[in-house]
């Protein structure tokens, strides 16, 4: 049950395990950016990524699986490839994602507190029947978005959303 913490720049290669531990935490602090610099098949866990600063896929046209719980306070932003959240979570910061690029709500719960933002030309989706996404901020996508088979709760803040 420790904590890593990641208060500067730090990325993760091709082909990495990443585990989190039941009870341990990475912690991305508001001044930090953690980059999935290629894409990655195995991260995985029963901790938390605890993201308040910028977490990244920058690279590969393929997945990178974030297996654990991801509470986001600050940005993840997805440039390429497909960034997938598997182990739920919540946020209240903003879940950018550029044209040609996607984001899977692919497993879990994850809740878009109230003031959070997801936006972008991209695609988001939720892929799995036992994903689920709880919209209570912002939801401004210009790019497509697909939530069959799972659910997805617009609940009193979404401003925006069109299927």
């Amino acid at each position: 049950g420790g904590v890593l913490i990641n208060a500067g720049a730090g990325s993760c290669g091709a082909s990495v395990y990443l585990s989190i531990t039941p009870g341990a935490i990475f912690s991305n602090t508001p001044s930090a950016t953690f980059e999935l610099a290629e894409d990655n098949h195995g991260f995985g866990g029963a901790g938390l990524f605890a993201n308040a600063g910028t977490l990244r896929k920058t690279s590969g046209t393929g997945t990178s699986a974030l297996g654990f719980p991801c509470n986001n306070s600050g940005t993840i932003e997805v440039q390429t490839g497909t960034l997938s959240l598997s182990g739920g979570g919540s946020g209240s910061g903003t879940l950018q994602v550029l044209n040609g690029a996607t984001l899977d709500f692919s497993g879990g719960t994850y809740t878009l507190q109230a003031g959070s933002l997801v936006t972008g030309a991209g695609t988001v989706r939720c892929s799995h029947p036992y994903a689920t996404v709880n919209v209570n901020g912002s939801w401004n996508l210009t790019g497509a978005h697909s939530f069959a088979p799972g659910p997805l709760a617009l609940c009193g803040g979404a401003q925006r959303h069109q299927c």
